[in-house]
Parts: C-alpha cells; structure tokens; sequence
C-alpha cells in the first residue's frame, strides 16, 4: 500500500469523464451494445424472478387495494388485502431455489459487465464474453458482498442504538420534539454513514475481480486505506451524475405508465448512463493508483508492479 500511496496523484474529474466518452464510442463491438444486452438480461431476470415467486401476479392486486385505501377505505381491509396477497405469492422451496439461480445469475452478469469495463480500458478487448466472465468470480464476489454488508450492518447500529436511546428519553421526558429531533438527526446519520461506507468500499470491488491473489478481507482493507483522504473528491464525482440519476428516474416514471413498452423504452438512456457512470468509476480506479489511459493513442506499458486483468 506504502508503494501504492507513493504514486497516487489526484484525478481531474472532467479527463476521467472525457476520457470515459471516447471508450463508449469504442467498435467491434459497440460498448453501448454490450451494456444494453447486459441491461436487457438483467431485466428478464427480474421478471422471470417476479413470476417464479408470483409477484407478477400479486403486484395488480395490491396496487388494487392500494388506490381503495387511497380513496378512503378501511385500513383493516386493506392490511388484510395485503397480508393475504403476500401471502398466495409463496413459491414454495422449488420456486425459492430457482429464484436463487437467477439472482446468481444476475450477479453473474453484473460482475461480468465490471470485467467488461476493465477488459476495454486496460486492453481494448472487451466484449460480449466478458457478461459470462463473472460465472468464475462468484464464490469471490458473495464472500466480499456478504463481509461489506456485515460491516455496513455494524456501523448502521451506532445510530440505530443511539435512537432507542433518545426514544427511551423522550418517552421518559414526555417530549415528542425530543423524540421528533432525535429520530430527524438519527436518520440523517444513518445517510451520512451509508454515504460514507459506499465510497469507503468502493475500490474492493475492482481489487477483487483484478487482483485474485488477493483475499476478501484484503481487498476491503486496501479500498478503506486508498479511499482514506478521497471521501470528499470521491463524493463530488459521485455528485458529478446527480443530473443523470434524477432525469433517468423520472423518465424510468413516466415510462412506467406504459408497462413492459415503458421497460424497453428506458433501456437506451439507462445503458448510456450505466456505461458512462462504469467507465469513469473504473477509470478513477486506476488514476488514483497512477494509471492513465487515452483510447486515440497505443496502450502503455504496463507499471511496475502492474498485475493487469487478471482474471
């Protein structure tokens, strides 16, 4: 890490951003094409998840029961509407360990779009293999999933403890501006710190699908110790795609009105912002270990020290 640190240099966020824009004009094939194909199965998946668990079927009627509430209705009812919709939408351990296979096949292709990113920026060989190159990776990828959700478990306590606590109080002080203050300031918290663990966390994952020697716990440490005295440049990058969120999310709305239609619609505009939020997050990546990259230009020789795509 010590040798990491000493040729770390900070990134101009607008470069990354260019830099990223001529990768996602990239040929044979188009990245556009391999993120949108990418896209395109995760969303089978998640429908094919919705039928197998029978939420397919449910969602019409609790949205049902919901706009019978809204117009005035018992809330018994209406609680008793949804228990018993939830309840029919059981799948039973067949659809449960098929529902399983598809999330592990949604990881699947989620990591292999990470690769993809990696792949093109560090060899200009990206493709559309790279989508299966996760299958090898997902023992790695659980492990670490499942040891930064611990982690971000135990952190989320402090304010979760902190407000029992002020509820106790308040309880006891008979003050609801107390318990009102409390929970608006625990809450607040609990952003804060998520906010913070997910740029802490947000280099392991590119360590651990490049670096195979290096272990799950390892690769959590060198993110936290690279990512020490970034949180802020980090934060601002992260900002840097607020525009593009909050337009895809309102159109991702409008366009749910349409159903499945609407879904096929939004797919262009999200593989675009999926594809320029990946380039330039992996290219932060290696800019702050001093790696840079121009797609106009031959690749560079590798670093000393430089393990490259080892996967």
């Amino acid at each position: 890490m010590d040798e990491m640190n000493e040729r770390v240099f900070t990134p101009v966020r607008g470069e990354l951003k260019r830099t990223a824009k001529q990768f996602m004009r990239g040929k044979n094939p188009s990245p556009w094409l391999v993120v949108l194909a990418a896209i395109a199965l995760q969303n089978v998946l998640t429908l094919l998840q919705m039928q197998v668990t029978g939420l397919a079927q449910v969602l019409p009627q609790l949205m049902a029961a919901m706009e019978r509430y809204s117009a005035g209705g018992d809330p018994d009812v209406f609680l008793e509407a949804y228990f018993t919709a939830l309840g029919s939408a059981q799948p039973g351990f067949g659809g449960w360990l098929i529902t399983i296979l598809l999330s592990l096949a949604a990881l699947m292709i989620s990591t292999g779009l990470i690769l993809f990113y990696v792949e093109t920026v560090r060899t200009r060989k990206g493709g559309f293999g790279n989508l299966l190159d996760g299958l090898t990776k997902l023992p790695r990828v659980i492990g670490y999933n499942i040891m930064v959700f611990i982690f971000t478990l135990g952190w989320m306590m402090l304010p979760y403890l902190a407000m029992l606590a002020l509820t106790f109080i308040s309880i006891a002080m008979n003050s609801l501006a107390l318990l009102y203050v409390g929970m608006f300031v625990c809450w607040a918290a609990m952003i804060v710190i998520l906010v913070l663990l997910e740029i802490r966390y947000s280099q392991g994952m590119y360590f651990l699908l490049t670096r195979p020697e290096v272990g799950i716990l390892d690769c959590i440490t060198l993110s936290k110790q690279i990512m020490k005295l970034r949180k802020g440049e980090y934060f601002v990058l992260m900002l840097s795609f607020l525009g593009w969120s909050i337009g895809l999310y309102l159109m991702n709305l409008v366009l749910s009105m349409f159903g499945y239609l609407g879904v096929l619609l939004s797919l262009p505009l999200t593989a675009y912002v999926q594809m320029y939020k990946g380039f330039t997050y992996f290219l932060y990546h290696e800019a702050i270990q001093g790696r840079t990259y121009d797609p106009t230009q031959p690749l560079p020789p590798e670093l000393p020290g430089d393990n490259g795509p080892q996967y």
